[in-house]
């Protein structure tokens, strides 16, 4: 599955300000290994999620990013 480098606000959104959405990992959230800082992370709500990543992800799938993050 690749999303193309669409985001919330590309897909008509936002980001949201309630924090009991889905969080929205980013590569500054993974460092060795481990989630880190996911108090700073984006959230979008569950409805915004199901537009932005309609295919989810199963076991086995690996995960790139050309992201970075420092």
């Amino acid at each position: 599955m690749i999303t193309g480098g669409k985001t919330p606000l590309k897909l008509g959104g936002d980001w949201s300000q309630d924090k009991q959405g889905v969080i929205a990992l980013s590569a500054k959230h993974v460092k060795d290994g481990k989630l880190i800082k996911l108090e700073d992370a984006n959230v979008v709500t569950f409805e915004m999620f199901e537009k932005w990543m309609p295919n989810k992800l199963e076991d086995g799938d690996i995960l790139m990013t050309s992201e970075a993050p420092w």
